[in-house]
This record gives structure tokens, sequence and C-alpha cells, in this order.
């Protein structure tokens, strides 16, 4: 059962593929039509947005994550390409399709961190639902009264981060149109699961300036919710009251981001996600909330 959204993810990719190059046999679109899916190869693009954003964090005891600066940091060679924390090489290209193999950062570690820099690559942007979990306790009638403290991060042991690589299908079946799927496994033997990842996006440009919205939809496996959010043996210390097995999750989430120039180098930028975490994860004794939001705001400057 715990395959079955990996040979789902793995079918999708093949039957989407496969109907696209179908139609590109029947009809080559040209490029300028398709000006979402264009960019310019061999040369670095670098733009960086200064305001304040935050993450919220999920996990009891953890601090919210303050986003400063955003940098937006791409480059697309022949193959070899770099998209914001993406490191990619691309297998297959066309006009409205592209095939790559891609690794990335695991994030689920910054939960965990108390030092970050306040630097965000890409544009993952907060609020949150409050949700009141509290570990067992002992039976009605027990000798103990004493009241459980609840699991806090500092009272588990150190997660690590991790990278994870796999496949990237990027397709643009209109010009308004944006579909992203990945599927990801662990590379470092950190958590040994998968994830895979699904985004819809479309834009719309006017003279208010240029707005994009966007659908996403993750699953993540057992093995890497249970890494980070699993408590057992590992965490010396803690009572088995709080023992905890993580399960697969799916995780949707909604984004939104808008620009609007105030000349040729800078621009004023906002954007939003409110992505919820499924039971799996959130009925972790160290989980107090059941979604994480991100917001920023700030001015943009391209270099």
């Amino acid at each position: 059962m715990k395959r079955a959204p990996l040979v789902l993810l793995i079918s999708m990719l093949a039957l989407f593929s496969a109907t696209i190059s179908a139609q590109e046999q029947v009809l080559e679109v040209p490029c300028e039509e398709y000006e979402t899916g264009c960019i310019d190869t061999r040369t670095w693009h670098l733009s960086a947005s200064i305001g304040y954003g935050e993450r919220s964090n999920p996990l009891r005891g953890g601090k919210a994550l303050p986003i400063y600066l955003v940098p937006d940091i791409y480059y697309y060679g022949d193959r070899f390409f770099f998209d914001n924390g993406i490191l990619g090489l691309s297998l297959q290209q066309r006009s409205r399709v592209e095939t790559s193999l891609v690794t990335q950062l695991n994030l689920e570690r910054a939960y965990f961190a108390s030092n970050l820099t306040g630097i965000w690559l890409g544009n993952q942007t907060s609020g949150s639902g409050d949700v009141s979990l509290m570990p067992p306790t002992d039976p009605p009638g027990g000798s103990d009264e004493t009241e459980i403290r609840p699991l806090r991060i500092d009272d588990v042991a150190s997660r690590r981060w991790a990278l994870d690589g796999g496949v990237q299908l990027d397709m643009y079946p209109h010009k308004l149109i944006h579909v992203r799927m990945q599927l990801l496994t662990d590379l470092t033997g950190v958590h040994h699961g998968q994830q895979m990842n699904i985004r819809l996006a479309t834009a719309r440009e006017g003279h208010l300036g240029l707005l994009e919205v966007g659908a996403e939809l993750n699953w993540k496996s057992r093995d890497l919710i249970d890494y980070y959010y699993g408590v057992n043996e590992r965490d010396s210390g803690v009572p088995t009251a709080f023992y905890y097995e993580g399960r697969a999750v799916w995780q949707p989430a909604l984004t939104a981001s808008w620009h609007y120039p105030l000349n040729a180098q800078w621009s004023w930028v906002s954007s939003g996600r409110l992505q919820w975490l499924g039971s799996g994860m959130s009925d972790s004794p160290l989980a107090e909330r059941r979604h994480v939001s991100t917001f920023f705001t700030g001015v943009s400057y391209r270099f």
C-alpha cells in the first residue's frame, strides 16, 4: 500500500509526457507563443527581494522562521540548470514539456532549527491554525497526579538535513499554465523516505501588475514523516507516553504572488502560501498546529 502513490505518479508522468509529445508531433508550437516556459539560456538571472515575511512553525517550542531577504537565482544551460535551490539535468526538452533529473534540500529540518538567517531561496512564503494536542496521560484513578509537560523540540534528538533527488516533469499545456510534477527519494540515507509533488500555477498580467495563483498536492512517505516527527527510543529521556510513529500524509497547499513593476529594475512584491499538514504529521506530540502559512512583502531589485 505504501508504494501506491509512487506507482500513481510514475504512471501520471508517463501519461502526460506521452500525451504532450504526441501533440507536438502533430503541431510544433513556436516558443514565442508559449513564453511562460521560455528562459534565456547560458545566462545567470539574479534578483533580490528585501522586506519582511514569516513562515509559521507547527512544532511545539519551535520559532516562526523570519524572512528578510529572498534571492531569486537561476541559470539554464543546454542541459544543466540551477533554479532557486533545485540543481538539475535536463533529459528531454520540447517547447511544452521538459523532463529532468533534479536534486534539492529537504526543508523539514528547518522546523527544528533555531539559527536560520532569514534568507530564503524561491517563493516559500504564513499564519497558523492552532490545535491543542496533548500527550497521553495516566488513566483515571492513577496514583501519579503530576501533569505531564507537553513535548517540545528541545526534548528530542536532533534531526538531520537531507538531500532529496529524483525526476521532475515541467509542462506548459497553455501559455498561461505551468504544471510541475516531482518524484523524489532520499539520496543521503537520512530519512529513507520518498515524496511526490504536483503543482499547477497560472498567471495573469494587467495594469495592476502580474498575479500568479497556484495549487499543490504533496505526498510524503511514512519513513520521511516518522524520521522527523516520530518519537521513539532515539529520543533518550522522553517518556514512552510520548512515543509516536509517523504516517504517510497528503499535504495540499494554495499559493499566490503579486509583482508590480515600479520601474525597469524595481518592483513591489508580495506572496503567500498556506499548507495543510495531514494527520500523520499533525498527530505527532511535537506538533501543535495543523497547517503552516507563509507570507512575504517587500521590494525586489533585478540585477
